[in-house]
């Protein structure tokens, strides 16, 4: 069995890749909840960033302005200090200042940027030159000063500037410290929340995903499970992958499988009907047809004087005209759902109503004796002018219960069908003359039949075996539709629509 893109006989497959046990990879229910999971965690992700840029910005807002407004009133604090040189008021509001939590140290600087005096972590004069940068460039009266710098422990710190003034005059400048860390330790808690809280979150999205995905595979694994039985694997040797891929590679498979039994029904059709080969072909590794009791209308039909007439012809020849006069035998057997049991030399067994159930196969019996009687005269119409013999057949026909089913060895079976009825035709055939059609009294008198059949008493016959004679009929026509029907099939026949190809 291929599994490449066309099958055999020209048919396309389903164009998949490669799904072998190297490429195929997680089931669809994780991949689905994979997939999920990061689309969660990178949303809440992102949402997070915002909010966390958000909320900086406004606490970076929030912490200027109350460290802008700490650092004003410090500078207005020691505004009269500063000027009188009273040292030890300075000193004391720096000290008292740097008692607040928030606040990490204090600094005052004269006009010039030079440090006077420091409590706490400050820069400790070394923003003096940043300062004097600073001072360098033009702006308001009352302008604000920021910087940044490392402390020892490598904390962040910041410094806000502010100068001391009156009567417009800069007496200097006070500098106050924060720790930017401790002032952002809010974000950084909101933060840690949120994550926990997104984590949370894509660990509930990744259960819910995997149910979910469990769930809308659950039809995709019943029809992988399906095609595995119907290629003749347990559900249970189903593989643990990528559905999707195993379910097309099975339908390719399938469909493969489907492709090679219609043609081995096909060519199995030849030699049986296409009924018991469809049958057949249903249960290759073990073929067994249930042997059935049915009611069914058995013809046997044979050449007359064919052993003194194939003397007189070589093989090829004798070949030739049996195969001709078989195809008849098949193909009015199509028109009256008759199926060709088998062919006995110049001697054809043909059956109706079984193995596909025909309520009229009596009649149909009949039917097709009678088109197979005018064909042969038609035929013979053509052979004379030929300079050819002329071809007579002579049918028995009879009805009744026979086994059917399949018969032979393990090594050669057909399809048949056996029994008292099976025999009694044959025999009728045997008593039957040339040209002529042999019923017994029984079909011609069903109530099937006998207003639709033409027939004359013929002559009661001992069977071995029976006490009692068998009373038989000669069929000399059919009536109603059955005879225009039987017009037109012949016209078919003999104007090529469903003669034999020679």
């Amino acid at each position: 069995m291929t599994r490449d893109g066309a099958s055999p006989d020209g048919t396309a497959a389903l164009d998949t890749p490669q799904t072998t046990a190297s490429s195929i990879q997680l089931p669809i229910a994780y991949r689905m909840a994979a997939a999920i999971t990061l689309c969660t965690f990178l949303s809440l992700a992102l949402l997070v960033s915002i909010n966390a840029n958000q909320q900086y910005q406004l606490l970076n807002r929030q912490v200027e302005s109350f460290a802008g407004t700490i650092v004003r009133q410090l500078a207005a604090a020691a505004q009269e200090p500063l000027f009188t040189d009273d040292h030890l008021s300075l000193r004391l509001t720096v000290t008292n200042l740097t008692e607040q939590n928030d606040i990490k140290g204090v600094a005052l600087y004269d006009e010039k940027g030079s440090l006077l005096m420091q409590e706490g972590q400050t820069s400790g004069g070394r923003l003096t030159e940043q300062l004097r940068q600073a001072l360098a460039q033009p702006g308001p009266e009352d302008q604000l000063y920021r910087f940044h710098w490392l402390n020892e422990q490598n904390s962040e710190l910041s410094a806000f500037i502010a100068p001391i003034r009156f009567k417009g005059v800069t007496g200097g400048y006070v500098e106050v410290a924060f720790n930017r860390i401790e002032l952002f330790g809010i974000i950084r808690n909101s933060l840690t929340s949120t994550l926990v809280v997104a984590l949370i979150l894509s660990a509930l999205s990744t259960l819910l995903a995997v149910v979910m995905g469990k769930r809308l595979t659950s039809p995709i694994n019943t029809l992988i499970d399906a095609t595995a039985q119907a290629m003749g694997r347990r559900s249970k040797e189903r593989p643990k992958g990528d559905e999707i891929a195993y379910l097309i590679e099975d339908v390719n498979e399938m469909g493969q499988a489907m492709v090679e039994k219609s043609q081995i029904e096909q060519v199995f059709s030849r030699f049986v009907s296409p009924t018991i080969a469809a049958q057949m072909i249903e249960s290759l590794d073990a073929v067994a047809l249930t042997n059935k009791r049915v009611e069914a209308t058995v013809l046997f039909a044979d050449i007359v004087g064919f052993t003194s007439m194939s003397e007189q012809m070589d093989p090829a020849q004798v070949a030739e005209l049996l195969n001709e006069y078989y195809g008849y035998f098949y193909k009015l057997g199509k028109y009256y759902y008759g199926t060709v049991d088998k062919f006995i030399g110049d001697a054809a067994m043909v059956i109706f109503g079984v193995p596909d159930e025909d309520p009229d196969h009596r009649v149909h019996a009949i039917a097709y004796a009678v088109g197979l009687q005018r064909l042969i005269e038609e035929l013979n119409i053509e052979r004379k002018a030929r300079n050819k013999p002329s071809i007579h057949i002579r049918i028995g026909i009879n009805c009744g219960t026979m086994q059917a089913g399949l018969l032979g060895t393990s090594e050669r079976m057909e399809y048949t069908v056996v029994g008292d009825s099976v025999n009694l035709a044959s025999r009728l055939c045997g008593e039957a003359g040339a040209d002529q059609i042999v019923i017994p009294a029984d079909i011609y008198q069903h109530q099937s039949t006998r207003d639709r059949v033409q027939a004359q008493i013929h002559k009661s016959i001992r069977i071995r075996g029976k006490t009692d004679p068998v009373d038989t009929y000669l069929v000399t026509g059919i009536l109603g539709s059955q005879r225009q029907a039987i017009s037109a099939l012949i016209d078919d026949l003999m104007t090529g629509g469903g003669r034999r190809d020679d």
